[in-house]
């Protein structure tokens, strides 16, 4: 993946003129592109103001200005240069014609570099530096809990009317595949890239994972707890590590990629897991670590002594050597889960991070917004508030800068400051 620039075309304009054409409608714009016979997806994110960003295959996200998003539409449409520039002439003064062509021919090959470097298998994992330059009051994604469909179908609406343009579908035991099934439906009919998190033994029998691959299902995030198959399955259930391979194998035929969610315990060797996720399935991996300050004993449920939580003097060390290992790019961290005394480490396995990403918002299936990070808090309801009055809440306030020398697990959260960590529900 390039080093993307996150600041595009920052003319100085002395004169804005009136557009010859409309400038794009604010919204959602999706595209597919297609290289050597695959499908990219590409979709170009406009805000009311003008200004946007550029998202590839849901992996990486490019800021961009108001001219450089109109280049950008063009682009994606077909046009010729030579038409884009007249436009951007006309809408726009301040810039010649060579400084357009050339900014314009250096769109074109990051996107160009973005596309052909857009690995399938891996959704998400650009989400990184390029998006923290971002400030649009809607986030890139939202973990949406499943839900029935007469909850599902004017939620998922409201999501991509504010300019959502991902969203993640958590299943739960009450979800039924109809749920799923419907969900994935809506999420295509819209331009929602949707990609679906749920335990391997889900999809194992009959045809749901078919099912929900003809319905536009663009990705699976499947939990992996370890590879030891007995702590795996103390988590998920008898059976469930090896099934893993299977469903993962599933949907390969299906072209469906997938990431593996996993947590980060007290164990001898935390990257072993990491390490067969790596090996068997050769596939990205969301990573989550489970740590408590001060550190608890597991309640006696959590039969299987590797169920702890790391100190939290751990998580930088573990961190970093894991980065060392697998290389940052392979990453995928999301905020660090806290184990409050007396809780079950399993039950918090089984509810993973509160989000995927750290441009994401948690979204109940009632519409209740939860930040991706800190208390459980519900700052407003999607269905009745504005982006930008939830992302004024201040249980959405930016943290602090990492260090210089941090792994990017402390963007999601500070190791040392546990004020900074998920605390679940």
């Amino acid at each position: 993946m390039p080093d993307v620039t996150p600041r595009w075309l920052r003319w100085v304009l002395p004169v804005r003129r009136r557009p010859a054409v409309p400038a794009p409608v604010p919204g959602v714009h999706p595209f597919r592109l297609e290289r050597d016979g695959r499908e990219v997806r590409v979709q170009l994110r406009v805000e009311p103001a003008g200004h946007g960003v550029l998202l590839v295959h849901a992996r990486a996200a490019v800021p961009l200005s108001q001219p450089g998003v109109q280049m950008a539409e063009g682009i994606l449409r077909g046009e010729d240069d030579d038409d884009v520039i007249r436009r951007i002439r006309s809408a726009w003064g301040g810039a010649s014609g060579e400084r357009i062509r050339a900014d314009l021919a250096t769109l074109r090959q990051t996107l160009d570099a973005l596309v052909e470097g857009a690995d399938p298998r891996f959704p998400l994992a650009g989400f990184g530096p390029t998006a923290t330059d971002l400030r649009f009051p809607a986030p890139l994604v939202a973990d949406v809990t499943a839900g029935a469909p007469e909850r599902m179908v004017p939620l998922l609406r409201r999501l991509w009317e504010g300019g959502v343009p991902i969203v993640v579908i958590r299943d739960h035991p009450a979800a039924s595949p109809a749920w799923l099934l419907r969900a994935i439906e809506r999420a295509e009919d819209l331009g929602l890239v949707a990609l679906l998190r749920t335990p391997a033994s889900r999809l194992a029998e009959g045809d749901l994972l078919a099912d929900l691959a003809d319905s536009g299902l663009d990705g699976l995030v499947l939990p992996f707890a370890s590879a030891d198959p007995a702590l795996h399955d103390a988590c998920w259930g008898a059976g469930d590590h090896a099934t893993v391979r299977a469903v993962a194998a599933r949907a390969h035929e299906r072209e469906v990629p997938w990431i593996a969610e996993v947590p980060l315990l007290d164990a001898s060797d935390p990257e072993a897991v990491l390490e067969r996720v790596e090996t068997e399935a050769g596939k990205g991996m969301a990573v989550f670590a489970l740590a408590a300050d001060p550190v608890v004993e597991p309640p006696p449920i959590d039969a299987q002594p590797a169920l702890r939580p790391l100190a939290r003097e751990a998580l930088h060390p573990v961190a970093a050597a894991v980065e060392a290992l697998f290389g940052r790019g392979a990453i995928l961290w999301t905020a660090p889960v806290r184990v409050p005394p007396g809780s079950s480490v399993a039950d918090l396995v089984r509810a993973g991070p509160r989000t995927l990403a750290l441009e994401s918002v948690r979204v109940e299936h009632d519409g209740n917004v939860v930040p991706p990070r800190g208390p459980y808090v519900r700052a407003g309801n999607v269905l009745r508030d504005p982006w930008d009055a939830l992302s004024s809440h201040p249980s959405f306030a930016p943290g602090s800068e990492p260090c210089a020398d941090c792994p990017g697990l402390c963007r999601t959260g500070c190791p040392a400051d546990p004020a900074t960590w998920t605390e679940q529900e």
